[in-house]
């Protein structure tokens, strides 16, 4: 199953004890799933700096973190071109009290996505969604249905050679 003697201390799992690779190129979604899959209500996920490689993450589980060491610190790198991304809830599910920060959300090489749908929030409340970096013109964040809830320093930035552009700040 991809775990490595996970440890918990204090309600707290590392990304490292489930043993992704962590190179940006090769699939981490499983060992990152299985992570998120295993925290329970008020548990948090801390994944450290790196580039970890994805198509598809869900998390279905009231008042959890994810948490990372900074913007830009931790990158998630995109490996399909039709993946959603990540989901958080469903549209038939209301969760509460999640919380993901630091996380930098970027498409892979060779990639060309035809959505810009890359993390997409159903019905959730008391939720945070903060300082967030988002390189790519065809990743985006999509939030239906938030209510008593925060959403403060997600950047959309597009690449331009080596030079970016902000797009937006919210």
């Amino acid at each position: 199953n991809g775990l490595k003697g996970a440890l918990q201390f204090d309600g707290e799992y590392n990304l490292l004890h489930f043993g992704p690779v962590k190179d940006g190129v090769t699939n981490d979604n499983t060992v990152i799933q299985g992570a998120i899959s295993r925290l329970e209500e008020y548990g948090c996920l801390y994944i450290p700096p790196g580039k970890y490689a994805y198509t598809n993450l869900t998390i279905t589980t009231n008042n959890i973190s994810i948490r990372t060491s900074g913007r830009r610190a931790t990158k998630f790198v995109q490996l399909s071109a039709t993946a959603t991304g990540l989901t958080v809830s469903d549209a038939a599910t209301t969760l509460q009290g999640i919380s993901i920060s630091g996380i930098w959300f970027a498409v892979g090489a060779g990639i060309e996505r035809s959505t810009g749908i890359d993390v997409l929030w159903y019905n959730f409340t008391h939720s945070d969604l903060k300082d967030l970096y988002v390189s790519d013109p065809y990743v985006g964040i999509t939030i239906v249905g938030a209510a008593r809830s925060e959403i403060t320093d997600v950047w959309f930035r597009r690449e331009i050679g080596r030079a970016s552009k902000p797009l937006y700040a919210v």
